[in-house]
Parts: structure tokens; sequence; C-alpha cells
């Protein structure tokens, strides 16, 4: 919903009726669906520079990491979408990232593994 590029990461709201998706353009947003019209509460213009190739949520869904060939991984605060923390050590493509099951921590591969 809202996106004007191709949607290539989704992930749904452990808690909620919210679904993150994140696009080609380099755009994340939350869409609320709670069996109205969908809604969207916030929105990240330039989450990353160009696509972003992963989303994952923490598992008390108060954190969203996202992954892109920029070689960041950022993590956004899932009630206002502001970022709270960025990694910039990747120097390749950030293909995939997952949050452990206590949430603390955040684990992440690029290209070169």
């Amino acid at each position: 919903v809202g996106h004007n590029g191709w949607v290539h990461a989704i992930v749904f709201h452990p808690k909620q009726d919210v679904i993150y998706s994140a696009d080609s353009w380099g755009q994340i947003r939350d869409t609320r669906h709670d069996g109205g019209e969908p809604e969207s509460l916030w929105n990240v213009e330039q989450a990353h520079d160009g696509w972003i190739r992963q989303l994952d949520i923490s598992p008390d869904g108060k954190l969203l990491a996202s992954a892109a060939p920029d070689g960041r991984v950022c993590v956004w605060s899932t009630a206002d979408g502001q970022r709270v923390a960025e990694w910039t050590g990747h120097n390749e493509d950030v293909q995939s990232l997952r949050f452990d099951p206590s949430g603390k921590l955040l684990a992440s591969g690029d290209a070169k593994g």
C-alpha cells in the first residue's frame, strides 16, 4: 500500500495488525490492517540508498531492522519510524538479517558471507 517501487520485503508485527514493507526506492512503510481500510501511520522515504533487500522485526515488536545493497543495517522504532541505530560495517550488499529469539542480538550477512 502506497509504494511507488517494487516491494522486496514484508514482515508482520507479532502482536498488532500491522504490516511493514520495503521497496526498490529505499522506502519503508507501516500499514495497519484492522478490518477497515488499510491505513499508513508512518513511512521513511529514504531509509536506504536504493532498494531494501530484507526486513525483520524484534520478537516484542518494538524494533524493525532493514538491510540493503548500500552496505548499511538500520534499526527503526515501530512506534514512529525513527531510526534508533545504524551499522555501516559491511562493504558489500547486505542480503540477510535476523533478530535472535531474545531480541537482544541482530545478525546480518552480506554478499561475501
